[in-house]
């Protein structure tokens, strides 16, 4: 099952195209983007409640796998308090708002186990919390565990009034929280000025941590008109900050957005200086913004020789985003190209380049040095969706037709890229349609996915494209199919009518909580039950005495090409998922399998051991058990394509990822070799995993 979202898009404020085939890390989120490099937590997030010894604890688990909302909320008023605190963290993850009356209760409980719990279950629910009741406890909580949670609790669902009660409230020492609370009601669009100068005086602050969390608001806000006013005292901060200064790595893209010419010198010094990889992976990235600079593109020419291969990727990315060259220029390029067409992470992406400037005896000739690796030939294939003329039109056509799902998504993907350009001129529309319809028709999970958002196009709709959208979504089956039948729902709901509607209303009594999600945006119905329980019980059980052989907190060995990776498991807080992963490498389903997908400054992943391209897993799916571990640096979770979707793959980041938190299982943290998590690229494989009881 294919395990991403258009999370290969890089971040909201890059526009760079990432192939179809490309896997993501969620179905309905843009998310990528670099964060602060800092260590993960060397201790868990929540305490040990001897989960692995105690049955009644056991049973609670069972209860929220189960999704028995009832019984959990029954366990809500346990006399234990570690029954009550585990009931309360099992609701985070259940995520139903009939829980919410008695989890708010519980923000009074004599525990502070408990009410951390509590405050995060509060958090991943979502429903009506009374206005200014986190607000309020937190101005009383004593625990700092806790008052971290009710901080995310708040940023994840209060209104402006909590916003601003916030950052009048919160004590000092709790200033990073909020400031990544700021971020998350930004992410909301609810802004507000006095949020903002809260944040620009933590940057003028003495601790790293204040100033980096502070500056997430500027790098991931949307709305950059609600810090315009301030970009001069943001440029001030840059200027006088050192090259290494963690905050710059989100000022980059905040400035980058208003686009400024006077920004282009820093941010060719901050792609060229900075001892952290991250840096100058964000500085390539912000280029995009700049491809009529010639300074800009001459400094990404230069980083291409970067001793950091995350960084020539991210400047090859930004090459191909829009820079053109002279013809003496083109062919400097054209020999590199020759030159490392090995280290084809970089060479396959670069094609792009010459192929906006419609070279097609540069790129068509050299297309075929990437044929026997279906990972480069589906990074060189979007070339051919920017070079006039039917030979490259044929050759997606063709690829198209390739037995190897990877290398056929990414031609589907550059095909359409290449219709919405010809569209109005071309006199082969028919022979457009067909190949779309082909590949929507072949039921490959990546191919079908990659063709279903061209066929909602008006031309193609009134060729009849909408009757086989539904055809095909009607003999697609989750779990297995789950991102081509989303895909396909977008598609049919962009195209809209009444059969479409009588279908999406079917839809609405699905198990699958991201196919209800997905028809209840077009049906416009603010009561759709997008939350309510599966029909049909979850038929696999946690086996406690398995786990009890490997300890609370086993690590997983991956030997790879780069070098060892060590990953501590967090069993009580996932320990259904951790279950999962020790068991595929007991069984060695791990070894020899690639990592599919790095995006520089975001995450590495892999795990897929049924396809090796992010669109296989183990053929049923696992349910999400969201933790209290955030997503800083070097922490591992499950990709998914929707809550309750998890399979076999995983992924580590490269850096802080707070809008990950959450959304994603986060069931670990790599303890030893960093630097081979660094330094792992897509084609890179794991050579041998094996499990360490602790």
């Amino acid at each position: 099952m294919r395990r991403g979202s258009s999370l290969p898009v890089m971040d909201h404020w890059v526009d760079i195209t990432i192939p179809a085939w490309f896997p993501r890390l969620a179905v309905l989120l843009l998310m990528a983007g670099s964060g602060a490099s800092a260590p993960a937590a060397g201790q868990p997030t929540r305490s040990s409640d001897g989960l692995l010894h105690d049955k009644g604890l056991q049973f609670i688990v069972h209860l929220g796998l189960q999704r028995d909302v009832p019984a959990l909320m029954a366990y809500l008023g346990h006399p234990d308090p570690r029954y009550r605190a585990r009931a309360a963290f099992a609701l985070a993850s259940v995520q139903d708002p009939r829980a919410l009356p008695l989890l708010l209760a519980r923000l009074d409980d004599p525990s502070a186990a408990a009410r951390a719990d509590a405050a995060f279950a509060l958090g991943q629910t979502a429903g009506a919390i009374p206005e200014g009741a986190l607000s309020a406890r937190l101005r009383s909580e004593t625990d700092r565990a806790a008052a971290e949670e009710l901080i995310d609790a708040i940023g994840k669902t209060g209104a402006k009034p909590a916003l601003l009660s916030l950052i009048h409230t919160v004590p000092d020492s709790l200033n990073p929280e909020a400031a990544l609370a700021i971020a998350r009601f930004g992410l909301r669009g609810i802004h507000a000025p006095e949020a903002v100068a809260f944040l620009l005086d933590l940057l003028k602050g003495e601790s790293e941590e204040e100033r980096t969390a502070a500056a997430y608001y500027f790098g991931r806000a949307r709305d950059i008109d609600a810090w315009r006013i301030h970009a001069g005292e943001l440029r001030s901060f840059i200027r006088r900050s050192p090259v290494n200064e963690p905050a710059l790595l989100y000022l980059l893209p905040a400035l980058a957005r208003s686009n400024e010419a006077e920004d282009t010198a820093w941010i060719v010094r901050m792609l060229l200086e900075p001892d952290d990889w991250r840096v100058r992976v964000a500085a390539a990235r912000v280029m995009t913004e700049r491809t009529g600079q010639d300074a800009a593109g001459q400094a990404l020419l230069r980083a291409l020789g970067d001793p950091s291969i995350h960084v020539a990727v991210a400047a090859a990315e930004a090459l191909g985003s829009g820079f053109r060259f002279d013809a003496a220029r083109l062919r400097e390029l054209t020999a590199w190209i020759d030159d490392r067409a090995t280290t084809w992470q970089i060479a396959a992406r670069l094609l792009v380049v010459p192929a906006r400037q419609d070279d097609a005896t540069t790129v068509l000739p050299r297309l075929t040095r990437f044929s026997d690796n279906p990972y480069a030939l589906a990074l060189a294939l979007p070339a051919l969706s920017h070079l006039s003329g039917q030979a490259a039109e044929d050759t997606l056509m063709y690829h198209i037709r390739n037995d190897i799902p990877i290398s056929a998504s990414a031609a589907v993907e550059a095909l359409a890229n290449r219709w919405k350009q010809v569209r109005n001129t071309t006199d082969r529309t028919d022979v457009y349609y067909a190949a779309f319809l082909s590949a929507l028709q072949s039921r490959d999970l990546a191919v079908t996915t990659a063709a279903a958002p061209i066929l909602s196009d008006s031309i193609f709709v009134a060729m009849g494209s909408a009757e086989e959208l539904e055809s095909v979504y009607r003999q697609l089956q989750p779990p297995v199919d789950l991102e081509s039948m989303v895909a396909v729902l977008e598609s049919l709901g962009r195209i809209g009518g009444p059969g479409i509607d009588s279908l999406f209303v079917s839809v609405l009594s699905s198990d699958q909580e991201v196919l209800r999600a997905t028809v209840a945006k077009y049906l416009g119905e603010p009561d759709v039950p997008t939350h309510a329980p599966p029909s049909t019980p979850f038929d696999r059980a946690v086996d406690w005495d398995y786990l009890r052989k490997y300890g609370e907190r086993p690590a997983l060995s991956f030997e790879t090409e780069k070098g060892d990776i060590l990953l501590e498991c967090l069993v009580e807080q996932a320990p259904l998922t951790c279950e999962t992963l020790l068991r595929f490498i007991g069984s060695g389903r791990y070894d020899g399998v690639p990592f599919h997908r790095v995006v520089p400054g975001f995450v590495m992943q892999g795990g897929d051991f049924e396809r090796g391209d992010g669109f296989g897993g183990p053929g049923y799916a696992i349910r999400s058990e969201f933790t209290r571990q955030k997503f800083g640096a070097y922490i591992a979770g499950m990709a998914s394509a929707g809550k309750d979707t998890e399979g076999s793959q995983w992924f580590v980041t490269h850096s802080m990822q707070p809008h990950l938190d959450g959304r994603y299982t986060a069931f670990g943290r790599v303890t030893a070799g960093q630097q081979t998590v660094d330094s792992i690229l897509e084609g890179d494989r794991i050579l041998r995993a094996r499990v360490i009881a602790r």
